[in-house]
């Protein structure tokens, strides 16, 4: 979760010889996002807000390291597991991945931590409308790993064996 998301930059931030992170998941699910069965159990504005700036908060630390990071997308990144890897400088995607999107939107939820304007950013309004709104609205429509990738989510797109491999040799090349 959060939590130990934080502690993991608590420690990358501390390390003086760090040169890059690579970020990667259990086996086949690289991030599902926060557990939405939980949403009607938030009362108040100030859970609500406490819950968005905690995502921020975290975001914002992967997004401000001095070094390049790279989101390995081995399987599932759904919601908030796609918005740690839109925070991250590069994507490395899987041909593996069997689901990719914002199922909140579903819900009638927008991506609380910055989806919305990092996936535009990253591969222009039309593309990042036909995820956000258009893939929601059709039975909460999910993309697979090839298709992220030739969408311009992923850098580069290696098949599930190599995917670890490949991602730290694109790493070691960006220095």
């Amino acid at each position: 979760g959060m939590a130990s998301l934080n502690e993991c930059l608590d420690r990358i931030e501390k390390e003086p010889d760090v040169k890059a992170m690579i970020l990667t998941g259990k086996p086949f699910i690289f991030g599902a996002g926060a557990d939405l069965t939980q949403v009607p159990l938030i009362k108040t504005r100030e859970q609500a807000m406490e819950i968005a700036q905690a995502g921020h908060t975290a975001f914002k630390r992967i997004i401000d390291l001095p070094f390049p990071t790279v989101a390995a997308v081995n399987g599932v990144a759904l919601g908030g597991g796609l918005e740690i890897a839109l925070a991250c400088d590069y994507r490395t995607m899987s041909t593996g991945v069997p689901a990719l999107g914002f199922p909140e939107c579903f819900l009638g939820l927008i991506p609380g931590w910055g989806g919305t304007t990092l996936l535009p950013k990253l591969i222009g309004p039309e593309k990042a409308l036909q995820i956000i709104i258009h893939n929601a609205l059709n039975n909460n429509r999910m993309i697979k790993g090839k298709a992220a990738f030739e969408m311009g989510i992923g850098d580069r797109l290696f098949e599930p064996v190599d995917l670890l491999d490949k991602t730290i040799e694109f790493t070691v090349g960006l220095l």
